[in-house]
């Protein structure tokens, strides 16, 4: 941390003068401090907030925003669920996950992938095609 030293004279030039502006420019510091550090802390709460809010899944950056796409692909799903790759293919080929297929392209669709796992955890099941 920089130190400032005042070396210009004024009509009140007495110690106890001296000392109570150091006591003020002290005091002024540490408001000038606190006010970085609050702020800090907001930008960090303010970028944490924002990317909870464009992760679907905490700690997830690979799934995509929900505005932004309404399919994922088989790596995204395999993530979002928490099993293999293979483990989604297979799925996928048994009619487990709806799927869409573009040529040797798979994709699924979000909210297929949403509606089965609400099913799940409701106690239904839903009918494949």
């Amino acid at each position: 941390m920089e130190r400032f030293r005042i070396t210009e004279v004024w009509a009140d030039d007495t110690p106890e003068a001296r000392q109570k502006l150091h006591e003020g420019l002290q005091i002024l510091a540490r408001i000038i401090a606190r006010k970085i550090l609050d702020d800090r802390a907001l930008q960090r709460k303010q970028s944490e907030e924002s990317s909870r809010d464009s992760e679907i899944v905490p700690g997830m950056s690979t799934i995509p925003e929900q505005e932004k796409r309404l399919t994922l692909t088989v790596k995204e799903t395999a993530e979002l669920l928490g099993i293999s790759r293979n483990g989604v293919y297979e799925a996928v080929r048994t009619g487990q996950i709806p799927s869409i297929k573009f040529g040797r392209r798979i994709i699924i669709p979000y909210k297929a992938v949403i509606s089965m796992l609400d099913a799940a955890v409701s106690g239904t099941r839903l009918l494949s095609k």
